[in-house]
């Protein structure tokens, strides 16, 4: 009976968090006529190697498909490139692109919107799975669900399509080993479950979620006693074996490719062990802001692509902080019940020095904040607890230092140098003073609402509807905060992009036809080359063949994820075969 209304609980969530997901997005698809297109990456990578894959896909012989994943060559990707490396990262993994495989190549500008509301509804309902084992009451768990589905990670990464999947599956990871290590339960098949489809996702994320797996085991049951945990850790590593194995014909290709990568070498030094000032703010900012463009910051680093955001809708750092200042004689106890704080406190730890953060990116240059994603999950279920357990105190306290970090973070952005020569951190004062006033005074707002709802409605004695905080005013806010936020950024990441002529530019890149197998047209532009049967003589992608790295270090020229325009070098095009123009 309970595992049914859990379910069922789960479905309602889906819904809520589609219907969030549709209204985030309804506007913008509105004004590219039933399309959706952001900027840079979205327009110019996601979209493309949809529609690559789709046409490459398309082109394999009627039940040859599954041939996909023995050595297949695609020529449209740059001057050739494997399929498994080319698109492993993206989407030849993803369950949700492989639903939009009876499409034609053409329809993916319209179907991007239709696949985020449906990974944002994925998101949601496990999420809420995974947090309703820790909470009694499902509105808790609801709002968390929430929380971390519309959280400033998943905001700021939205130019990254392919990282809503990661967002989605990551819950099911922690949740087949709660139901592993459950005394009551022991049960494998969803860890199993769980490890193979993270690892066939994305394998540069599965990397980060075993690490952060380790340490969610290491301090979720470490009461347990070391010597029953090296057991019960063995156990684990077993089936985690297992789901890997079962997705060792696409995790093993890639793993092989990314081993010969370039930019996979460890080249992090001692000067790198801790951010820079202004770096530190910006990191700041993402725990305490709202998120904004990666391309037009208000202040810290203003253009990066760090993923560095992991603010929750309305609440910001508020309910986190209340959690921990609840919680502050028990961190360092071995009470069970008080692992939640002690890994929160880590992770944030981790995060302001750079030389621990890297650790999540293997000690490569790019020490991202691709991991806060699992933060996230861990600040949305200490979210939860404060707002179930009622602690009311705690929550102004919270809610009061979550304003106090704000101020001193406004002081630390003026006050502190720039990137480069830039003489304040602070590049954008009036947005960034406009984010501090959401981040400082939505939780106020919602604070004010509940106490104005008290006094409505003045609690009974023994009633357990008007015990806690009103809950479903509670998801109501948390609703509305996180589509406000979530289409805020989306607008600010549309700025300066023509909708219009990108859809031009696919409709054109579809029209161009291969009028001879030996010769290219003499393009780089993904738009073009992509979007139909023509190949260019280029493309703009990190993933493509490390062959083609080589051949561009030919030509002195080693710039990561960009490859070399042929046309700048003389004799090159005519080499190559770039006939078309």
């Amino acid at each position: 009976m309970r595992q049914k209304r859990e379910k069922a609980n789960g479905i309602r969530v889906f819904l809520l968090c589609m219907l969030l997901g549709a209204g985030t997005l309804a506007l913008f698809v509105i004004q590219d006529r039933g399309a959706f297109l952001m900027l840079a990456d979205f327009n110019k990578q996601e979209i493309p190697f949809c529609m690559e894959l789709s046409g490459f896909l398309h082109a394999l012989p009627k039940g040859k498909i599954g041939s996909v994943f023995c050595r297949q060559w695609d020529w449209g990707m740059d001057l050739g490139s494997s399929v498994l490396y080319s698109f492993g990262y993206y989407n030849l993994g993803s369950p949700f692109y492989w639903l939009t495989l009876p499409f034609p190549r053409s329809f993916y500008p319209y179907l991007m919107a239709p696949m985020m509301v449906l990974k944002y509804a994925a998101a949601g309902s496990f999420s809420y799975w995974y947090l309703k084992r820790f909470v009694r009451r499902k509105e808790t768990a609801m709002i968390g669900a929430v929380l971390y589905t519309f959280s400033g990670w998943q905001t700021v990464n939205l130019l990254f399509f392919t990282f809503m999947d990661v967002v989605a599956f990551f819950p099911l990871l922690l949740l087949g080993l709660e139901k592993l290590m459950a005394e009551e339960e022991r049960d494998p098949r969803l860890f199993v479950f769980a490890v193979f489809l993270n690892a066939l996702n994305n394998y540069y994320f599965f990397q980060e979620e075993v690490l952060l797996v380790i340490l969610y085991f290491l301090f979720r049951f470490s009461a347990r006693g070391w010597k029953r945990l090296w057991k019960e850790a063995v156990v684990c590593l077993l089936y985690a074996t297992i789901g890997l194995m079962m997705a060792g014909i696409l995790f093993v290709p890639n793993l092989l490719y990314v081993l010969g990568n370039r930019r996979s070498a460890a080249s992090l030094h001692r000067s790198d062990l801790f951010w820079e000032p202004y770096r530190l703010v910006y990191v700041l900012k993402g725990i305490l802001l709202p998120a904004e463009s990666t391309q037009d910051a208000s202040a810290g680093v203003p253009w990066t692509f760090d993923s560095t955001s992991c603010y929750l809708p309305l609440f910001g750092f508020s309910l986190v902080l209340a959690h921990l200042l609840r919680e502050k004689k028990r961190i360092f106890s071995r009470k069970e019940d008080a692992w939640l704080p002690r890994l929160i406190c880590f992770l944030l730890l981790v995060s302001v020095i750079k030389g621990i953060n890297a650790v999540f990116t293997l000690f490569t240059d790019k020490v991202y904040h691709r991991w806060w994603f699992m933060l996230v999950l861990m600040m949305a279920l200490a979210g939860c607890k404060v707002l179930e357990e009622e602690k009311e105190k705690a929550i102004c306290k919270g809610i009061l230092g979550n304003a106090l970090c704000i101020l001193l973070l406004s002081l630390s952005a003026y006050l502190f140098p720039g990137e480069g020569e830039a003489t304040s951190a602070l590049y954008r004062p009036v947005r960034f003073a406009f984010l501090c006033m959401i981040g400082a005074a939505a939780p106020m707002v919602w604070a004010l609402l509940v106490w104005m709802y008290r006094r409505k409605n003045p609690r009974d004695v023994g009633d357990e509807k008007t015990k806690g905080i009103p809950l479903r005013l509670t998801l109501v806010c948390t609703c509305l905060g996180a589509v406000c936020t979530s289409t805020l950024a989306i607008w600010q990441f549309r700025q300066g992009t023509d909708e219009q002529a990108m859809l031009s530019a696919y409709q054109v890149g579809g029209q161009l036809s291969e009028e001879d197998p030996q010769y290219r047209y003499a393009l780089s532009d993904n738009a073009y080359v992509m979007s139909g049967a023509a190949k260019g003589l280029g493309s703009w992608s990190s993933t493509a063949s490390n062959a083609l790295t080589e051949f561009d270090g030919l030509f002195d020229f080693w710039l990561g994820d960009k490859r070399l325009v042929k046309v700048t070098v003389p004799g090159l095009q005519e080499l190559l075969g770039g006939r078309y123009e």
